[in-house]
């Protein structure tokens, strides 16, 4: 769906409501839908100048799912970081192999040396995989589907590959919005907030209940594999 496509379903139930309240309610919708479904994946990039230990995570990211070391930044295929769980105590964990760990908006990657972060060489590039939220609606509306074949990435240069084996930069203009049949939930989420605004509180409900429904099918679509098939869900939330 569009932008104005979603406007206008709210504009029809609510003809009198404001523009910017209409906008800020639906990007609101999609903010929440993606933090309840971790529906849609942004990968993040950093390079390593040999000092700095520590790199800041952007704040609509939700969930951070692996982190891979590589040589450069036209090839993903690194080596995974292993999760540190807790805090190395000093002088109890030294290690050869990438670790990472996830603290107070940061992430830390590199070797460890008598329980603290060794620096990456410079030159390195650590990729990030995570859950995140689209920076703006527009962003999460983008076309999801993307052919098959002279698919671009990496700033506009045209490679041939299938789709699956694309690597989605977030910020660019080629990264995969939310799946269209969840669209309809964002307006949900603001026609909630309207109907509250204006004492309709059985149509609040209403309209609550229809937003849960969609993030029970966005749970349930974010536990498939998307890689070579959608397989079955063995449970549904």
């Amino acid at each position: 769906m569009t932008t104005k496509e979603l406007y206008d379903v709210v504009y029809g139930r609510f003809p009198q409501a404001g523009e910017r309240m209409v906008a800020k309610f639906v990007e609101e919708g999609m903010r929440s839908f993606c933090q309840q479904t971790h529906i849609y994946q942004g990968i993040y990039t950093y390079s390593s100048d040999g000092s700095s230990v520590q790199f800041k995570l952007d704040t609509d990211v939700i969930t951070t799912d692996k982190v891979v070391v590589a040589d450069s930044a036209q090839n993903y295929n690194g080596t995974p970081a292993k999760r540190l769980a807790g805090t190395p105590e000093s002088g109890d964990a030294t290690t050869s192999d990438y670790v990472y760990q996830v603290r107070n908006g940061f992430v830390l990657v590199g070797t460890l040396s008598d329980g603290n972060y060794v620096a990456l060489p410079s030159g390195k590039t650590i990729v990030v995989y995570t859950h995140t939220v689209p920076d703006t609606l527009a962003a999460g509306l983008n076309e999801y589907d993307v052919s098959d074949t002279d698919v671009r990435q990496f700033e506009g240069v045209l490679v041939d590959v299938t789709p699956q084996n694309v690597n989605f930069v977030e910020g660019q203009n080629n990264v995969p919005g939310i799946p269209e049949q969840f669209h309809m939930a964002f307006a949900y989420h603001a026609m909630m907030m309207l109907s509250e605004l204006a004492g309709d509180f059985n149509s609040a409900q209403y309209m609550n209940a229809r937003f849960a429904q969609m993030v029970r099918d966005g749970r349930k679509w974010t536990q498939r594999s998307q890689q070579g098939g959608m397989e079955p869900v063995k449970y549904y939330y």
